[in-house]
């Protein structure tokens, strides 16, 4: 009795065994007009005594009749056929998934089986042997390879560690997607590298199938070609997967092996199922769909066949299974770090260590732009390449399948310095790190030592020693953010410790500056007012009183007197200017320069 079970794009033919059958034959023909007879189908589950026998036939049309019959031969060679079973397969049916491939970098070959054996990376095309191999709709990318398990197979003797380096360290990884049938036999190999008849076993290794499906990589065989090489005490030959990690039937599996310093990894749909140390491998040649004995062929559908010349990382194993390129970066930031440099950073993406930074002296920015590699980080510190430059941004994650998509523009300027006298006028050029720091990282606090150019006092007697305190440009108070006009950190001068913030310049008696200064209240929604001091160290005098809300520029000019030769500039937030209880004063961009368009130096006085 002949049983058939449809599948997807096959058709599993079964019967039980005949009294005195030495070999079966199956007939098949469609109603498309096509007809074949195999000759002692299942000679292996005869030979090893089953009584039950089976038969895949693929790949197959879903929805056209086919019908079969088997003939039952006994050693004379009399025959009795089985009655005719007609059924037809069932579509393919694929996970929702893009089945687009985005082709990794970095290939050595790359084998797609898109009705062919081409690969199309490189110059290791694959040669047929018999016409076991043919081409089916694929659930990966395009058609599938369709290995019969008539014996056929493809090969490649330029593939080898003689003539690809890449290779010969003993770095590698091979991934591919598979879909075994039912009637496989054990050590079925869908990749091998030696001819054990023509070139011996040598350090040749296989990835085949167990008894019961469990994909595993046999490396170097024998002890006399393997043992001295390898790296531990005891080589080992063999690394299976987990029981649990057997193929299933009827599904699609992605399996990678990689191989570095003789230890190896498997990966199944992109997850590690075992590692295995002191295995020795060698690439004499490259087979597909057949083991290093030439028997027991692979029989089902192979895709996607690739090898890569160096060991994957878990993470770049599981990009190539997923099939997908980079995230958009979001939340991308162009700051003034100084006048002259602009920090840049994005949200990092999970999984993705390498970046391009794109940049464009125009408000059109794209994957043609001039780019900046940035591994490791998520920020990049530009300088700019002429002068004052506004440059507009955009940030793109790389992955072994490439470039993802870019994110939304943003724009920054650099600047040339416009400080004159006055050393750190941006408030920028900060400390290493910070003595502390709120919880959110936006606002930074530095001793007055340390702190370039400047210093923080009590205005009442003087008191040294208050902290510095820097907001960034993402800190917001009275509902409004603090960014200022220079896009750069600000200085606050606390209220409720008088701040006063003062920093000495050099000039001479006499000569006029001009002058200018950025202010704003702390809380924009209330008036509140800074002084300016103006003389020699300790001897300042008030020469004005500002006030504002928001962001305003002051500016006036300033007479040196008589015998000062050090200037001291001094910013006094003015006490009750608004009820601010620990609220302050916000000031940026300091300006001090000579009349006439002599700016003079900036120098640090100690």
């Amino acid at each position: 009795v002949v049983t058939l079970t449809p599948g997807e794009q096959k058709i599993a033919v079964a019967w039980a065994a005949i009294n005195g059958a030495v070999s079966y034959n199956l007939n098949w023909s469609n109603t498309a007009g096509y007809s074949a007879q195999i000759e002692n189908v299942a000679g292996q589950q005869v030979s090893s005594g089953s009584t039950e026998f089976s038969f895949i036939h693929a790949p197959l049309e879903a929805g056209v009749n086919h019908t079969y019959t088997i003939e039952a031969v006994d050693a004379d060679g009399n025959a009795i056929v089985s009655t005719p079973k007609t059924a037809s397969a069932l579509p393919l049916s694929c996970p929702i998934k893009d089945t687009t491939l985005n082709q990794p970098q970095n290939l050595l070959a790359y084998y797609s089986f898109d009705g062919n054996l081409e690969d199309s990376v490189g110059d290791f095309d694959l040669t047929a042997t018999g016409d076991s191999i043919v081409y089916g709709d694929g659930c990966a990318n395009g058609t599938s390879g369709y290995f019969d398990g008539d014996g056929g197979y493809a090969y490649n003797v330029d593939f080898n560690d003689s003539n690809v380096s890449e290779v010969a360290d003993g770095s590698w990884t091979i991934a591919f997607w598979v879909n075994a049938d039912e009637d496989m036999n054990k050590f079925a190999s869908m990749v091998s590298t030696t001819s054990v008849p023509e070139e011996s076993w040598g350090k040749g290794f296989q990835i085949d199938v167990t008894d019961n499906l469990r994909p595993r990589l046999f490396a170097c065989k024998r002890a006399v070609d393997c043992a001295e090489e390898a790296n531990t005490e005891n080589y080992d030959n063999t690394m299976t997967a987990p029981r649990e990690k057997a193929l299933k039937l009827g599904e699609w599996t992605h399996i990678a092996v990689t191989m570095d310093n003789q230890t190896a990894v498997m990966y199944l749909d992109g997850e590690e199922v075992i590692s295995q140390s002191g295995l020795v491998t060698e690439f004499k040649r490259l087979k597909v769909g057949l083991n290093r004995w030439e028997q027991q062929p692979w029989k089902g559908y192979l895709d996607e066949l690739m090898i890569f010349g160096d060991a994957l990382t878990a993470n770049e194993v599981l990009t190539v299974y997923n099939n997908v390129l980079p995230a958009k970066p979001e939340n991308l930031l162009v700051v003034n770090q100084t006048y002259s440099q602009l920090q840049i950073s994005w949200d990092t993406l999970e999984g993705i260590d390498e970046y391009r930074v794109y940049y464009s002296e125009t408000d059109i920015v794209n994957e043609n732009s001039p780019y900046f590699t940035v591994i490791g980080t998520n920020s990049l510190l530009f300088s700019g390449t002429s002068g004052e430059q506004t440059y507009t941004f955009a940030v793109a994650g790389i992955n072994i399948l490439g470039i993802g998509e870019l994110s939304n523009p943003q724009s920054g300027t650099v600047r040339e310095q416009d400080c004159g006298l006055i050393v750190n006028c941006y408030f920028a050029e900060l400390p290493t790190t910070p003595i502390k720091t709120s919880k959110n990282d936006t606002v930074l606090f530095y001793n007055s030592s340390e702190y370039q150019g400047w210093n923080n006092t009590k205005r009442s007697d003087k008191t040294t020693g208050i902290r510095i305190e820097i907001w960034t440009t993402n800190h917001a108070s009275g509902r409004k953010s603090a960014n200022s006009p220079s896009n750069t950190p600000i200085v606050e001068i606390n209220s409720n410790k008088e701040g006063s913030l003062y920093q000495d310049i050099t000039v001479e008696p006499g000569e006029t500056l001009d002058w200018s200064f950025v202010y704003r209240s702390r809380d924009p929604r209330y008036n509140a007012t800074v002084a300016l001091e103006l003389g020699a160290p300790d001897a300042e005098v008030e020469v004005g009183q500002y006030t504002t809300k928001d962001w305003q520029t002051f500016s006036g000019q300033y007479t040196v007197p008589s015998g000062v030769t050090t200037l001291r500039v001094r910013f006094s937030g003015v006490e009750d200017s608004y009820d601010s209880g620990s609220y302050g004063h916000l000031l940026d961009l300091v300006s001090f320069s000579k009349s006439g368009n002599e700016t003079g130096s900036a120098t640090i006085i100690q």
